[in-house]
């Protein structure tokens, strides 16, 4: 089951946690945006570093494939993209422990620019629906492609980070959780590895 489901205009965008993304549901058919995964074997955990030729091949080099014919295909990946939301140093975490949400890229996303042109107003739109305000304040803030949790094989997501104001509202079965306070909570395995390196107690990768 979706996490949230946020409208992107007229297309449906779904925010899942990284646990409910490996499970089979109503979107088997749809298309979703896909890259090689030649400069991704140089990436393991979360980045932060801006690595130009990952950017370069994603903005050139995507296409888009059912899931199944791209989890076949020992040379690409899933493009997601991930929302994390900061109000603070307190980060927006739902009732199931969820503090990464990834959404899936479908084709329409070209609609709305070009390869990171497009992922960035996807995000927009993301925080936008989910919290209520303009999404102004979004950036990319890293990467996240981790081969060893079964839960993100799949995937290469971009981390997009949402700084919301001061007066948004808290959406429904979500609450704003100091960065001390993490360890009081059952993340989701995805969320606890950013939960360590928002904390400082574990650093981001690099690329080799």
């Amino acid at each position: 089951m979706p996490v949230q489901v946020l409208p992107y205009a007229s297309y449906g965008l779904r925010l899942w946690s990284m646990s409910e993304m490996n499970t089979e549901g109503d979107d088997l058919g749809q298309l979703v945006m896909a890259m090689p995964r030649r400069e991704l074997f140089a990436l393991k955990g979360i980045i932060q570093n801006v690595s130009l030729p990952v950017l370069e091949s994603l903005q050139h080099e995507h296409w888009f494939a059912l899931p199944e014919v791209i989890a076949d295909d020992l040379e690409a990946k899933e493009v997601r993209i991930g929302l994390l939301v900061e109000r603070d140093s307190q980060y927006l975490v739902d009732n199931d422990g969820v503090l990464l949400h990834a959404a899936e890229v479908p084709p329409e996303v070209e609609h709305f620019g070009a390869g990171l042109l497009g992922l960035k107003n996807l995000a927009v739109s993301a925080g936008r629906e989910l919290m209520q305000s303009d999404g102004k304040n979004i950036q990319l803030w890293g990467y996240l492609n981790e081969d060893s949790l079964i839960e993100t094989r799949p995937y290469f997501i971009l981390i997009y980070k949402m700084i919301a104001s001061d007066d948004c509202q808290v959406p429904d079965e979500m609450k704003w959780v100091g960065i001390d306070d993490f360890d009081s909570l059952a993340l989701d395995p995805a969320s606890a590895l950013f939960a360590e390196v928002l904390s400082g107690k574990s650093s981001p990768g690099s690329a080799s």
